[in-house]
């Protein structure tokens, strides 16, 4: 077995796994996963003693000081120690992302993602048509949420039929699939240019699949996004004919997305009374607003009963918007502080393309559904990989 190649798929899959696979809770104790991570991104950095990472981990100490400063010095009434979780990720994370050239991490979590889709899909339909059976758990720490899980960690008894494989919900892991597609922009456009059509559905035809699947909102709304930053940045000179042409389809079949009822029945949600996820996460988006412009340099910590208290009065159920929720718990600097390094991820990783904000707004609108800003997917675009940071430091050299 060559050891090495073990360790780096490992390193992957748990970087997967804690970007919202919480089932996995139900065998493995939330502290017991987390001291896996920490034990085993620290090895593998040890193993694999990478150059060049003193750029990542000095972001990771400065963000990993802002937290343990806001909740034992400034925030008063901490409910939990919950905030060890961020720390933990943010410090697991570096050492793997520090670990990893970007062009290896990208194909090895590609195949991890492809597989992953692949099972999910086979074990969610073998679900439906009751092949195979569930197990019902309760949420921990929710009351009264009713989980079924397949093969012990397939969540397959959210409502409507929805996709949402070993994570939490749909929402979540439409954010894995699309943050997935970012990184692999530069080769679909490859893919597009070169005429290797098949190649490029062999590779991404399952993550669409998924996608579409999940029946996120936000999911669509972002595909749809990622689908025209492809498009524009294919069309050139010499590809203007099949540039417009596939512009014309991905136009079409991002209308018809939209066009959804599961787009149409969202937004029309809006003019209903009873609580829906259109009504919940605007009463998210809002009271998180307030509650940043109340305390914009500090915000309300992590988990405080000042942020417990705080959420409740103003209507925030679920910190649903993952920038909100990390301007309201943080402060307004480390929320702008978060996305200056996502945007610079995103420029170092989509290199060559003509409009990299719009695949950073892809980055924006599917993390806008999902609160988890401190989990590892996201700090894929914050730490930078080995080649980068060796990169970077020869620039600096240079200049």
């Amino acid at each position: 077995m060559n050891i090495s190649l073990f360790l780096r798929y490992t390193a992957i899959i748990l970087v997967v796994l804690r970007s919202g696979a919480n089932y996995i809770n139900f065998y493995i104790s939330p502290t017991l996963n987390s001291i896996i991570y920490l034990l085993f991104a620290i090895l593998f950095f040890a193993y694999i003693k990478p150059k060049g990472a003193k750029y990542s981990l000095k972001v990771a100490f400065f963000i990993c000081l802002w937290i343990i400063l806001e909740q034992i010095f400034i925030q008063t009434g901490v409910k939990t120690n919950y905030y060890f979780t961020y720390l933990i990720n943010y410090v697991s994370t570096v050492l793997i992302v520090s670990s990893f050239s970007f062009e290896e991490f990208r194909q090895k979590l590609l195949k991890v993602i492809q597989y992953l889709s692949l099972i999910s899909i086979i074990v969610h339909e073998l679900y439906l048509f009751g092949f195979i059976g569930g197990t019902h758990h309760y949420y921990p720490g929710v009351t009264d949420v009713d989980v079924t899980t397949a093969l012990y960690v397939f969540n397959v008894g959210w409502g409507e039929n929805r996709l949402s494989s070993v994570f939490w919900e749909p929402g979540q892991y439409q954010l894995i699939l699309n943050f997935t597609l970012v990184l692999c922009a530069n080769d679909i456009m490859q893919q597009l240019k070169g005429h290797e059509i098949k190649v490029l559905v062999k590779r991404y035809f399952i993550l669409v699949l998924a996608l579409i699947l999940t029946n996120s909102t936000m999911g669509y709304l972002a595909f749809a996004l990622f689908c025209t930053a492809v498009a524009f940045n294919y069309l050139d000179k010499k590809h203007i004919i099949s540039g417009v042409i596939i512009l014309t389809l991905m136009a079409i079949c991002a209308t018809l997305l939209l066009k959804s009822d599961v787009v149409g029945d969202k937004f029309a949600q809006k003019n209903e009374i009873k609580d829906t996820s259109y009504s919940i996460r605007m009463a998210d988006n809002l009271s998180m607003l307030q509650m940043m412009c109340e305390r914009p340099i500090t915000g309300y910590g992590i988990e405080t009963v000042g942020f417990e208290k705080r959420s409740l009065s103003l209507g925030n159920r679920t910190s649903s918007n993952g920038w909100l929720c990390a301007g309201s718990q943080l402060g307004f600097p480390f929320l702008v502080a978060l996305l200056v390094l996502v945007w610079n991820g995103v420029k170092r990783i989509t290199k060559g393309v003509s409009k990299p904000i719009l695949f950073f707004l892809v980055i924006i609108l599917s993390q806008s559904n999902e609160f988890g800003f401190a989990l590892p997917y996201l700090s894929l675009f914050v730490f930078r990989f080995k080649d980068h940071s060796l990169l970077a430091l020869q620039q600096l050299r240079r200049n």
